[in-house]
């Protein structure tokens, strides 16, 4: 006998319906903010630039 795992469907699961990983929903705190630095471009997000406001 086989046992499979049960994955549930739940609101907050990053998980579809077939158990491929969805995007998380994009927010102005988490959307990709393109930094051009001596022309190499990073990407981050304002969640993680502003994340320590004192440096």
């Amino acid at each position: 006998m086989s046992t499979r795992p049960i994955l549930a469907h739940s609101p907050v699961s990053p998980l579809g319906t077939a158990g491929i990983p969805t995007p998380a929903q994009l927010t102005k705190a988490n959307a990709p903010v393109h930094i051009d630095v001596g022309g190499h471009m990073y990407t981050s997000s304002l969640a993680t630039l502003t994340k320590y406001p004192e440096s």
